[in-house]
């Protein structure tokens, strides 16, 4: 296979150097993140572990069981929002109001959450009417104060030729 030659400048080089640079270094930020969030996991398992170790059989299948139904409840709570931000789209998609604003209005309670959108719809409406009928209000035109003279063949003759002047 052939290898493409490639002519570029010192100012290409310096800003391709530049930008690996930049790469390099949010790379190293984040591995570095990584590493000390699985060291802190690691950590916090590890404890868990002798924590359960100096533990008598019961006690362990105690703690076991608590941590399950923590594990539990926190999915609950996961799929209950999930569930209400699913709700809670189809009801501003009625109601004409962008789902952006979805997260101002979302709470752990269904009531709640339609209160709020409810509220917020109100306003949302009024401001929306006051902005239209703002962008409507103009001047009223110009009265007339006399009709057009009617038109002659003379007269449209002479528009077509003031017209065609215009276009050359």
């Amino acid at each position: 296979m052939e290898e493409a030659i490639v002519n570029e400048t010192p100012a290409e080089n310096e800003a391709t150097d530049e930008l690996d640079s930049k790469i390099d270094a949010a790379i190293s930020k984040y591995a570095a993140k990584f590493e000390a969030n699985y060291q802190k996991q690691l950590e916090a398992a590890k404890k868990e572990e002798q924590r359960l170790q100096k533990m008598s059989d019961d006690e362990r299948r105690e703690a076991e069981l608590e941590s399950t139904r923590a594990a539990l409840e926190a999915k609950e709570k996961e799929l209950k929002l999930k569930e209400i931000e699913l709700e809670m789209s189809k009801v501003l998609e009625q109601r004409g109001i962008p789902l952006n604003f979805m997260s101002y209005f979302l709470t752990n309670d269904n009531e709640a959450t339609l209160e709020r959108i409810k509220n917020f719809e109100k306003v949302f409406k009024s401001e929306i009417e006051k902005a239209v009928n703002e962008k409507l209000k103009g001047k009223t035109p110009p009265a007339a104060s006399s009709a057009p003279a009617p038109a002659t063949l003379d007269s449209l003759s002479q528009l077509i030729r003031q017209n065609q002047a215009r276009r050359k």
